[in-house]
């Protein structure tokens, strides 16, 4: 039987899960722009994920916003 390499070495850094490229890229916009003036579209558009993928990690703008904010508290 032949054993299963994984696909990623211990000494290889992780791709960002999505739920973390969705609020890197929203903070950046929020920081430079607003957080009302930054829609949805515009972030997942950035990002380079989907609709479902940004709702998957947050229910809705307003808990990315608070991400956001708990993060940016935490600097």
């Amino acid at each position: 039987m032949k054993s299963i390499e994984p696909t990623i070495k211990a000494d290889e850094v992780a791709p960002p899960r999505a739920g973390e490229k969705i609020l890197r890229v929203a903070r950046d916009l929020f920081y430079r722009q607003g957080i009302r003036a930054i829609g949805v579209d515009e972030i997942v558009r950035r990002a380079g994920v989907t609709k479902p993928s940004l709702y998957r990690s947050f229910p809705s703008k307003d808990e990315l916003a608070a991400s956001y904010l708990r993060q940016y508290d935490l600097e």
